[in-house]
């Protein structure tokens, strides 16, 4: 995959995610749907039986919500992306919005920003407004 540490490509964010659970987690199972780090606290407060009413998390819990359709961000120091189905809008650093569909390309060769200006706009103004909720970098 395209990218390293650091970078907000597929090969600097995606990792296998394992889950091991005898007699609830059927062996073999495979969720090909993405998943992220914030969704291991309200999976594993649901696991251990503890209600998490009135709590707030940006994660959901993988073992009764679906995980399809979800929208996702990232932002390390200036390289911003956000992912929403098939598609994934990246920035690194100065560069300009690239836009790329997983489904046909996941290792991110060909920039679609220009092919599809609808969807890019659209996403990066949803990047735009997920972004300035986030405090501001230190750096």
């Amino acid at each position: 995959l395209r990218g390293g540490k650091g970078q907000l490509y597929e090969g600097g964010i995606r990792i296998p995610y394992l889950l091991q659970w005898p007699r609830k987690v059927k062996p073999g199972q495979v969720n090909r749907h993405p998943v992220i780090s914030t969704d291991l606290a309200p999976t594993m407060l649901a696991a251990a039986g503890i209600s998490a009413a009135g709590a707030t998390f940006d994660g959901v819990d993988l073992l009764t919500q679906s995980q399809a359709d979800r929208t996702f961000f990232w932002r390390y120091g200036r390289n911003v992306a956000l992912r929403e189905g098939r598609w994934k809008l990246v920035k690194q650093g100065a560069g300009a919005f690239q836009l790329f569909d997983l489904e046909r390309d996941g290792n991110e060769t060909k920039d679609l920003a220009a092919a599809e200006p609808e969807t890019a706009q659209r996403l990066e103004a949803k990047l735009n407004q997920l972004n300035q909720q986030m405090a501001a970098p230190l750096w």
